[in-house]
């Protein structure tokens, strides 16, 4: 069979669109516009935003006025994204579980 106006044919079942292509509703695949980079510069322009304002907020606060308590909120915080991702990871693989672990994976797996 033949692929759709600007598909790739050697690509399986034609789902690929030619460099600079991007698919439409039709099937086929037109050239990319200018508003196609859109998002992707807005994305990195908040990202860099976002970057500005919290080295701004580190820059400016004094490490004497941190509380004990903020900062084991954040460490603590970042601890428990680490293990969800780690629970992620490990559920994600098929190996043969049993209890308790099996329930402790059940359990935490709510997360993902």
């Amino acid at each position: 069979g033949h692929c759709s106006a600007g598909r790739v044919p050697t690509s399986v079942a034609c789902v690929r669109c030619e460099a600079g292509k991007k698919a439409v509703e039709d099937g086929t695949c037109q050239p990319c516009g200018p508003e196609d980079h859109v998002p992707i510069v807005l994305a990195v322009v908040g990202a860099l935003a976002v970057l500005i304002v919290i080295y701004y907020a580190i820059d400016t606060t004094s490490p004497m006025s941190t509380t004990k308590s903020s900062l084991l909120i954040a460490i603590t915080g970042g601890q428990m994204l680490t293990m969800f991702q780690q629970v992620a990871v490990f559920s994600a693989v098929s190996v043969a579980v049993y209890s308790p672990f099996k329930e402790a994976l059940a359990l935490v797996s709510i997360f993902n």
